[in-house]
Parts: C-alpha cells; structure tokens; sequence
C-alpha cells in the first residue's frame, strides 16, 4: 500500500506542476503497481483482485491517461480526485482508511512525501 501511496501523490504532483511527461510516467509506475498486486493477491475474500481493480479503477486510469495526452489541469484534477476515492475502495486500504490514500496536499499525507 505505501508505494501504491506514494506512486499516487508523485502523479498530483507531477500533474499540478503542468509536468506531463512526468505525470504519464507516474500513471505508468502506478499501473505497474497494481498489476504487481493482482499477482500478489490474485483473491481476495474469494473475488479475484484483477477484477476489483479493473471495476474500480481501469476506467479512471484511461481518463487519466486521456487528460494526460491533452495536458489539461482541471480536468486532471477532476480524475485524479476520482482515481483517489477508486484506490480507497481497494480491500487493503479499507482497514487503513483514515491513515490510507488521500490527496496529497492533505496534512496526513504529507509524512509520506517525506520519506
């Protein structure tokens, strides 16, 4: 969970920055990240994690990726905030929801950017 974390806090601040580049590269890290995770945790209470992360958060990532190409700020900032409520509803983070993925310029989040 913490790189999944940290992956997602580098890609706001890559984005915020109007560094595209650099965001599509940490959309890219991210994705490399769940996929490590479906292969980790192929199930989780019996449901298969693939196909948690493809309902929950496949469809954010393309917009993502979309808004990326298009180096467009406000809508960024519209999916990045929906690819943050999408990474809660993960089963790890669940349990760690009030310590679990935020946005990045949120206090409780801020230990983590300075690792």
């Amino acid at each position: 969970m913490g790189r999944i974390q940290v992956d997602h806090a580098k890609l706001w601040l890559a984005g915020e920055a109007r560094n595209w580049d650099l965001a599509g590269y940490q959309l890219t890290e991210l994705k490399e990240v769940l996929s490590d995770v479906q292969d980790l945790v192929p199930r989780y209470q019996n449901v298969p994690v693939g196909d948690m992360i493809d309902a929950i958060i496949t469809g954010t990532i393309t917009d993502l990726e979309s808004t990326i190409a298009k180096r467009d700020f406000s809508s960024f900032s519209v999916f990045f905030d929906k690819l943050t409520a999408a990474l809660r509803y993960l089963p790890q983070n669940r349990r760690r929801i009030r310590r679990g993925i935020g946005h990045p310029h949120s206090q409780r989040c801020l230990p983590l950017l300075l690792r």
